[in-house]
């Protein structure tokens, strides 16, 4: 009697450790691996459904069947790299209480070592997107066209303003994405591993963010030719209060490889989430793409910095926000690779300092008064980096692109 006793705590413990084992392999390793999961179909009817969410709330009822109260954060962001420039696009809605929709462009110039910025007001009523044929369009006027073949992979974008005419061209090399809101495979447990964490108490809020990389094949910039380049883009919507807290991002693309580290929180926040995606581009391999070890749920934790341990930090001697935010390290290490960037002193240009969600008008609201303090900066240095792959180690020096939003008040809360 005793003995079948045993038996049966025995197989219980057997089945409480597979259950572990099998919700830890399928749900909890993969997430610094979401590229696994991605097909460019599963990648491109999210992104589909994003643009013309835009303008038609029942595209983004598809991807979450939960009620929207409000269209909070809208962007499209581009930056490319080319010989002479890195150019930036970042076209916002300022926030959901106004309509305006800054189309900021900002450059820095290599060849003279100048920087320059451009800002037209336009309005999100005049914002379109459609479909026709497989080519998505996003126009506000004749001021931003954009299109997106997702079929041939191409890309084109025209943008017209009084003082700036830029026309390019574009491959799509990569959909990869490293934020997991509507990974299938996350469907069915978002209670126990979840993929994405709210960032105010409203009901109903998400968002979701759809990168793409490619290739420059050819364009102009007030009439000047651009030689080719490689460029990233991403649209984001965030819906019911969501908006982008602090973060910082440090993102390396040339012809060999994509290196993406962002982190969500204030600097001095002890506990900071980190977001990666580390691409080899020579081979076309993604080698890693999700999150590190703190959004692992506790019980799963030790075995995780065990099974796929997972580095993802960074240090700095200036602040973000900084004229010049030159004295940074990262040190980024898996299973896999080792990746260290360390920024050159003196090489660090400003290019962006901006009241993101400031539309200019009074707005007596309690919540806003702590979304509206938080600035975005936008900088382009050069660094030293060193990559350790496959037993071979890499030393080079790149632009890195530097990011980020910070608080102007770090005694307000961040979030409501």
């Amino acid at each position: 009697m005793k003995s079948k006793q045993q038996n049966k705590y025995m197989l219980l413990l057997l089945f409480i450790i597979l259950l572990y084992l099998v919700v830890y392999f399928v749900y909890v390793y993969p997430l610094s691996r979401l590229h696994i999961l991605q097909t460019k179909e599963w990648a491109t009817t999210i992104i589909k459904n994003t643009v013309l969410g835009a303008k038609d709330n029942s595209y983004l009822y598809k991807m979450q069947k939960s009620k929207i109260d409000n269209f909070s954060l809208y962007y499209n962001y581009f930056f490319f790299h080319t010989q002479k420039y890195t150019i930036y696009i970042l076209f916002n809605l300022n926030n959901q209480y106004s309509n305006n929709i800054p189309l900021n462009i900002y450059l820095y110039n290599f060849e003279t070592n100048t920087s320059d910025l451009n800002q037209t007001i336009l309005d999100f009523n005049d914002l379109h997107t459609y479909e026709d044929g497989d080519t998505l369009y996003i126009t506000c006027g004749d001021s931003y066209i954009q299109k997106i073949n997702m079929v041939t992979n191409q890309m084109s974008l025209e943008i017209n303003t009084s003082s700036i005419d830029l026309s390019v061209e574009l491959t799509i090399d990569d959909y990869t994405t490293n934020f997991p809101t509507f990974l299938p495979r996350y469907d069915a447990v978002k209670g126990i591993v979840r993929p994405y964490h709210p960032i105010t108490t409203t009901p109903g809020e998400w968002c979701t963010d759809n990168p793409m990389i490619g290739k420059i094949i050819k364009g102009t910039l007030n009439h000047d030719t651009i030689e080719n380049g490689n460029y990233w883009h991403d649209n984001f919507i965030g819906v019911n209060d969501y908006f982008l807290p602090s973060y910082v991002w440090y993102v390396i693309l040339n012809d060999n490889w994509l290196i993406y580290k962002l982190w969500f929180g204030e600097y001095e926040t002890t506990k900071k989430t980190a977001f990666f995606i580390v691409k080899n581009r020579k081979t076309n391999k993604v080698i890693t793409a999700g999150m590190d070890n703190n959004v692992v749920p506790l019980p799963f934790k030790m075995m995780n910095n065990i099974v796929n341990p997972v580095v993802c930090n960074y240090t700095t001697n200036k602040p973000l926000g900084t004229l010049n935010y030159d004295s940074f390290q990262s040190h980024f290490q898996t299973n896999e690779i080792t990746v260290k960037f360390e920024s050159i002193p003196n090489k660090c240009h400003r290019v962006f300092l901006y009241d993101y969600y400031d539309s200019g008008n009074k707005i007596d609201n309690p919540t806003f008064k702590i979304v509206n303090n938080y600035k975005f900066v936008e900088y382009i240095n050069m660094i030293n980096v060193e990559i350790t792959y496959n037993g071979e180690t890499e030393v080079f020096k790149e632009r890195c692109v530097v990011d980020g939003i910070f608080k102007h008040d770090k005694n307000l809360p961040d979030s409501f």
